[in-house]
């Protein structure tokens, strides 16, 4: 984690210098594309991948956590479902996640560490899993999503709808 210990509850506010920092940092460095997304640099996302797998680092921050100073759920659940459409895009085709089950195993208290992996690949459904980690290996969150190829994706394009309006994405 980048700013203060997490452990604790009230009286606290997110540093606001840091807070507008990282956000201008996000502003100036994104591209709205697969890992250089707004919400990627914001949440200061760095992928790897291997085959068959793709990795997640989360830089947590003090805007990212919840009152009691675990980062926020919702957080964990957008690493985890970055790192599954990563490797969706990577691996096989840009899609959408059509549903995902969540389950938050213990607090994370600091950066995480997501893994995804595909369960099943088909050639318009994807079933992937995956894990969140905190710093010392604890596992934190699993998740299981089911994604749609979007028409027209496959791997190395990058999503067959640059420049279309999201309206008129074809799915």
């Amino acid at each position: 984690m980048t700013s203060g210990p997490m452990r604790g509850m009230g009286g606290w506010r997110v540093d606001e210098a840091a807070t507008r920092h990282r956000f201008e940092q996000a502003l100036a460095e994104h591209e709205q594309e697969f890992e250089t997304f707004f919400l990627a640099k914001l949440f200061g996302l760095r992928f790897e991948y291997s085959p068959g797998r793709c990795r997640v680092d989360l830089a947590v921050d003090e805007f990212m956590l919840n009152p009691r100073r675990g980062v926020h759920g919702g957080v964990i659940a957008f690493a985890l479902d970055t790192a599954m459409g990563h490797l969706c895009r990577h691996e096989a085709w840009a899609g959408i996640t059509l549903a995902t089950d969540i389950r938050y195993l213990r607090p994370l208290e600091g950066d995480g560490v997501c893994e995804a992996t595909f369960d099943a690949l088909g050639d318009t459904l994807a079933v992937v899993s995956a894990q969140m980690h905190d710093a010392t290996g604890g596992l934190c969150a699993v998740a299981r999503s089911t994604w749609m190829r979007i028409r027209g994706s496959e791997s190395g394009d990058v999503d067959g709808t640059a420049g279309v309006p999201l309206a008129e994405v074809k799915t």
